[in-house]
């Protein structure tokens, strides 16, 4: 389908004026606009779109940086060439998503951070109309131009959030009838939708301008795509952190599309990437998703996609796509030779940066103070106090403080970080006993009190350290869960990146009995907060679900970070999430998980009926939580929460 642009055709865009007014990038210094470039044997495009920015450039003042992910056909070279323009060197072909977080470190002081394709030209004036827009509306987080093709018409560059219903109709109907109902498509094809300014679920990203303080919120982009379904979950985030995404047709810009190449391997990568998306976000639905997509390729048969319809069949395959180092995406990605189109040539889909807020080119230098909390018994008002004055309550903490938090502080990658666990002053003397070992260790330093506010706690940290960082970090852990063993590694690089936030890392693990459940929680009890030493509030400043009040939110989803343990002590006893095998976990978090492997049929039934329905009761509860503080506020929700516990 071709949609007509009410623009002037791309030829007559593709020879700027030679009388146009142009002005210089700015290296150092505050700036409205860092614009992001990430490339891969990219020396034919480049010089055309930083001459496109210098004409942007008269009317606002903008940071250039090129992020080049180990071309060998001088790019580099001619990004360098252009004294004011910030030109990196990735080390290797690390993605896109991975090129951009690199890139994030020169950022420094920008009121927005816009993503450009390479192999992009931008219309005059595109630059301003979109940060104008951004600017309409403090709750806009980004926006997204109107994308011409090198013919002059419009590419459909609008989405909708990706479905199982609208992958089945996408794969059995493909481009005929583009005029069906918005639930039987992923794809905006409709023309009036490109003429008019809108709020949209989310684009392709060749050209993405992001709000600095909402790309903060978000976080790093998620390096396991590697290529492609990288914007769509960052869009998403954003959108979940209450951010809208807005389409400008009136800022144009052309994309010519495949400026490094497109090879099978990453056409399959296209495809599979949507089922990790799905994976991702809606792990219920991933395999009815997957099945669709799966209908779709068959039905279609594309001679260019037999390399996906072979990697869909099979997930042990996926690993010999391009893809990040490691299981968990925590690492760089590696270029392989059927990588080497890599991170650049994503024909309208390029993503965003994800670090909007770091600490600059020297956040690797951040030295961070660390401090993990624990409440063990001290005495606390409200519905916990109820939860522990129960009878054998101490007995059964201890237990499982020793069974699961203390060896997982004691595996962490990163050891030797400061552990302060509060105690009641009225301990009795074989809580201490079993305690001392630990103690003599110097795996934690007791601290006994009567009460503990987050002054003291501030206080208390500033003791421990020495306040000799420049940032302090600290986090929560009670005392009857476990941590992954590189969850204070993970923290460690989040906070040298983002120095004044509260951070989650939203996947983690639930334990019942035999049983294993994975599970997404953005706002989840092992938060950690990273902040000034000057006036610290730390992660006892409120409620683990109110600290975005206070701080920044940011979040990375990864491999799972936590284990909670259901158990009949808890003042939160719930199972949620989607069960899983325990093996796939058991390498990070031994010897925390349980020992028995679910059968498959029990794994399907959990996720067709049994994750569904704990998913629609975590719904209600949460909607009903969100009125009564609303109406009742924090008081009247622990008195509420105290009568449910009485019963």
């Amino acid at each position: 389908m071709t949609i007509t642009s009410p623009a002037a055709p791309a030829s007559a865009f593709f020879a700027p004026s030679a009388q146009a007014t142009t002005g210089a990038f700015h290296r150092i210094g505050a700036v409205e606009v860092a614009v992001l470039i990430v490339t891969y044997n990219s020396a034919a495009d480049l010089d055309a779109l930083i001459a496109d920015l210098r004409i942007e450039a008269a009317d606002c003042r903008i940071r250039v940086i090129v992020a080049d992910n180990a071309s060998h056909d001088g790019t580099w070279d001619a990004a360098a060439a252009h004294r004011d323009v910030v030109a990196l060197r990735t080390g290797g072909n690390h993605g896109y998503a991975g090129g951009l977080n690199i890139a994030m470190r020169a950022v420094g002081d920008a009121e927005a951070v816009l993503v450009l394709n390479p192999d992009l030209r931008v219309r005059a004036g595109a630059v301003s109309a979109m940060l104008a827009r951004l600017r309409s509306h403090e709750a806009i987080g980004a926006v997204v131009p109107l994308i011409e093709q090198g013919d002059g018409s419009v590419y459909p560059s609008l989405r909708r959030e990706p479905g199982v219903l609208r992958a089945a109709a996408d794969g059995l109907f493909g481009r005929m009838w583009p005029a069906r109902p918005a639930a039987l498509s992923e794809y905006v094809r409709d023309p009036r939708r490109y003429r008019d300014a809108h709020s949209i679920d989310w684009a392709t990203g060749a050209a993405l301008l992001i709000r600095s303080s909402a790309a903060a919120s978000v976080g790093s982009w998620d390096e396991r795509f590697f290529l492609y379904s990288e914007e769509t979950d960052f869009q998403r985030r954003l959108r979940e952190d209450g951010w809208r995404i807005e389409f400008d047709p009136s800022a144009v810009v052309v994309h010519r599309g495949g400026g490094s190449g497109v090879s099978d391997d990453l056409v399959a990568l296209t495809i599979v990437n949507r089922v990790r998306y799905m994976d991702k976000h809606a792990p219920a639905r991933a395999g009815a998703f997957r099945a669709a997509i799966m209908a779709g390729e068959e039905l279609r048969r594309d001679p260019s996609h037999a390399r996906a319809r072979w990697a869909l069949r099979r997930r042990a395959r996926w690993q010999q796509l391009p893809r990040a180092e490691g299981a968990d995406g925590l690492g760089r990605t590696e270029a392989g030779a059927t990588g080497a189109a890599g991170a650049a040539g994503h024909a309208g889909a390029a993503g965003a940066a994800g670090l909007a807020g770091a600490a600059g080119p020297e956040a690797a230098e951040v030295s961070v103070d660390h401090v993990l909390l624990t409440r063990f018994n001290l005495p606390t008002p409200g519905p916990e106090s109820l939860v522990r004055a129960r009878d054998g309550w101490l007995r059964e903490r201890i237990d499982l403080f020793e069974r699961y938090t203390i060896p997982s502080v004691d595996r962490q990658t990163v050891g030797g970080v400061p552990w302060i666990v509060y105690l009641d002053p009225q301990s009795p003397a074989w809580l201490l006993d079993r305690l001392r070992p630990y103690v003599d260790r110097g795996l934690f330093t007791p601290l006994y009190r009567d009460a503990v506010t987050w002054v003291d706690v501030a206080a208390d940290a500033r003791a421990l350290t020495g306040a000799s960082g420049d940032v302090l970090l600290t986090t929560n852990l009670d005392n009857d869960d476990a941590l992954a063993d590189d969850f204070v590694e993970r923290l460690q690089r989040l906070a040298r990146r983002h120095r004044h936030a509260v951070i989650y890392l939203t996947s983690g693990l639930i334990a019942h009995g035999d049983d294993l459940y994975l599970r997404r929680d953005r706002r989840n009890a092992f938060c950690s907060v990273v902040e000034s030493w000057e006036s610290p509030g730390t992660t006892w400043n409120d409620w683990h679900t109110l600290l975005p009040r206070h701080y920044p939110a940011v979040t990375e989803a990864g491999a799972p970070a936590w284990l909670q343990v259901v158990h009949g002590g808890n003042v939160s006893n719930r199972i949620r999430g989607t069960r899983v095998d325990p093996a796939a976990y058991r390498a990070r978090f031994a010897p925390a998980l349980p020992a028995v492997t679910p059968t498959r049929a029990s794994l399907l039934a959990d996720r067709c009926v049994g994750a569904p329905v704990r998913a629609a009761r975590e719904l209600v509860r949460a909607t009903a939580k969100s009125v009564l503080l609303a109406v009742l506020g924090k008081d009247g929700w622990d008195r509420v929460k105290a009568r449910l516990i009485r019963r």
